[in-house]
């Protein structure tokens, strides 16, 4: 998005679109064409042909099915316009780049520190022989020739760095999985019932009414009505660890009757014990089809061992 226009009530009136697309040149033949994508809240589009030095070269324009521009904004970090925000992972890009500055000194040290330097003092270079077979000497008493090799300091300083950065760079992570206990808005406490929300789990409910706002504009384009609570994002993150003491309390919960077989199930699977891919439907399924099969084997048992008695009549 290159460009756009907001109303005085601070709504979206027109954006403007930079695109490329690829079209065929001759029987084999092909080149990238840039346009420009214009559309207005009142359903109106115009697409603009640029030619090699930017001009506009060709226009066409229509009017949408819906009088709505087909964009729906999803700003996770701090809002700035209508349209743009501030990213909440600027700091974890610079450590980012922090750490491939770092890597990539310590890649060159290392490179520098496996080959030692071969130091000669009192050796005539001019008649130094060349090739490994060779033998080096000198009259000179004071005459020395040795490999010299750093003391690997200034690596396990780098090393040291590298590992710091990375640990922070995991940290800055795990940040945004941590509840918030700070000041919220009206519309991320309308948005995530909770003030102790994380910024993740509040960007993943935000992230929900927009897509919710993409499939209903996509129904409207082509006459179908979308669902209201048609789908639903994930907003656990439990990296598969569950607690043993929750998991012994929900059972708990369950043998006394607190809780039915289908919430109990619910709650391990959502705790990351059970595949998130399986469905109530089908556990009951299996355990209807356990007990049909116990059933079936007690019959068979009690008419192998004499349970009933035929009529030889």
């Amino acid at each position: 998005m290159i460009g756009w226009r907001v109303t005085p009530e601070g709504m979206l009136s027109m954006i403007r679109i930079k695109e490329t697309i690829t079209e065929d040149v001759g029987a084999y033949g092909s080149r990238a064409v840039n346009r420009i994508r214009v559309f207005r809240d009142t359903g109106e589009w115009e697409i603009h042909v640029l030619d090699g030095d930017g001009n506009v070269a060709s226009t066409t324009s229509g009017i949408l099915s819906i009088k709505r521009m087909p964009i729906v904004t999803f700003i996770p970090g701090e809002e700035t316009t209508v349209v743009t925000g501030q990213t909440p992972l600027m700091d974890l890009a610079e450590l980012n780049a922090d750490h491939w500055r770092s890597s990539s000194d310590q890649t060159n040290i290392l490179h520098v520190g496996r080959v030692p330097i071969l130091f000669g003092r009192n050796i005539d270079a001019a008649a130094m022989p060349v090739g490994v077979s060779a033998m080096i000497t000198s009259d000179d008493e004071n005459a020395d020739l040795k490999f010299v090799e750093i003391t690997g300091a200034a690596i396990a300083a780098g090393q040291t760095d590298l590992t710091e950065t990375e640990a922070k760079m995991a940290l800055y992570g795990l940040q945004q999985l941590v509840p918030r206990t700070g000041n919220m808005t009206a519309t991320e406490k309308a948005l995530t019932s909770a003030e102790s929300n994380s910024s993740l789990g509040t960007w993943a409910t935000e992230y929900n009414a927009v897509l919710q706002q993409v499939f209903e504009l996509m129904g409207a384009y082509i006459g179908v009505e979308f669902p209201v609570d048609g789908l639903t994002v994930n907003q656990e993150y439990n990296f598969g660890i569950a607690d043993p003491q929750e998991l012994a309390q929900i059972l708990k919960a369950h043998d006394q009757g607190i809780l039915s077989a289908q919430a109990c199930f619910s709650e391990f699977r959502r705790r990351g014990t059970f595949d998130e891919h399986l469905t109530w439907d089908d556990v009951d399924a299996d355990i209807e089809q356990e007990k049909r099969d116990a059933i079936d084997m007690q019959q068979m048992a009690g008419s192998e061992f004499g349970g009933e008695e035929e009529n030889d009549e």
